[in-house]
């Protein structure tokens, strides 16, 4: 049907001949770029021993290639020796799930080929980085014999190997098993009268009891509240009787209340004294030791055992 619809031509011969002559071109080209890289990857060894262990030969020659030499390579960042030799295809309207965009000749490494779908682009990242490092030493003639290369090339597969590792399950730890231990309570003076400040007044007890074989007739008002043992015949008692310890403490405190409140002005610190002196009088206060001494002076001269002495 195709066929039959189509109204295609044939090429003339000219222009048939300038198109045969261009494809033999393009495979010319080709062959001779094979050979070059295998030349290239005879002597990697030589050029970029360290970058020939990480990539492999292969690889290895078609980065230093499209670089245009190992100095080249070594000044290149690693974002973009990741895209070096990426296939630049016209994809419109077509699917570019498995095209394998943006990555270059590193995506066609053994390792990264075998890499996981999810995990595809850190790996690349990570050889990116390390082919860096490598080309600069490469540059610098150090470390000739590959030792650097094979080095970096472990480091990827250690952080690699933690990356893609099963991440552990993050277990809520049961809290630890309650030590039984009896409640430390504090004894002595002190936590005795605070039991008995707290404890049940006689008052409530006797509220709260009632008497065997009768019922509490007595209610408080229209509460429903009975009153208990308290003001029952028999029992001779009508209001509950304070202990001996609330009376004393009772009694303090209406002594303390009872005593008679003294004016604020009436106590004075110092010397008091019951004279009464007029306003324009006065008083001198004297000190006996001061005239014990001033006797003695005057001894040499007014003795009267010794007479007058001039």
């Amino acid at each position: 049907v195709a066929a039959s619809v189509n109204q295609s031509t044939d090429l003339p011969e000219k222009v048939h001949e300038k198109l045969m002559y261009y494809c033999d071109d393009i495979l010319t080209l080709d062959e001779q770029k094979k050979r070059i890289l295998h030349y290239l990857e005879n002597r990697m060894h030589y050029i970029a021993p360290n970058v020939l262990e990480i990539l492999g030969c292969s690889v290895t020659a078609k980065i230093i290639s499209a670089a245009g030499g190992i100095k080249e390579l070594s000044e290149i960042p690693a974002g973009n020796i990741q895209v070096l030799g990426a296939q630049k295809k016209v994809t419109q309207g077509f699917s570019t799930q498995n095209l394998g965009l943006h990555v270059g000749h590193i995506g066609e490494v053994p390792m990264v080929k075998k890499a996981p779908a999810n995990w595809r682009k850190q790996i690349i990242r990570m050889f990116s980085t390390k082919t860096v490092l490598a080309a600069r030493v490469d540059a610098a003639k150090k470390h000739l014999s590959g030792q650097k290369g094979k080095e970096l090339l472990q480091q990827i597969i250690q952080r690699f190997g933690k990356v893609t590792e099963a991440q552990k399950i993050s277990m809520k730890k049961p809290l630890p098993k309650p030590v039984e231990k009896k409640s430390r309570k504090r004894g002595g003076r002190k936590f005795a009268n605070m039991r008995k400040r707290l404890e049940m007044s006689e008052y409530a007890k006797m509220i709260n009891t009632v008497k065997f074989g009768e019922e509490a007739q007595e209610e408080i008002g229209l509460t429903g509240i009975g009153m208990g043992m308290l003001g029952v015949s028999g029992t001779g008692k009508l209001r509950a009787t304070a202990s001996k310890n609330n009376k004393v403490k009772l009694m303090k405190k209406k002594t303390e209340l009872n005593k008679p409140a003294l004016p604020s002005g009436s106590t004075h610190d110092g010397l008091q004294s019951s004279l009464v002196l007029a306003s324009n009088a006065g008083i001198e206060l004297i000190n006996p030791e001061l005239l014990k001494e001033q006797v003695k002076e005057q001894q040499t001269y007014f003795n009267t055992k010794a007479g007058f002495s001039t």
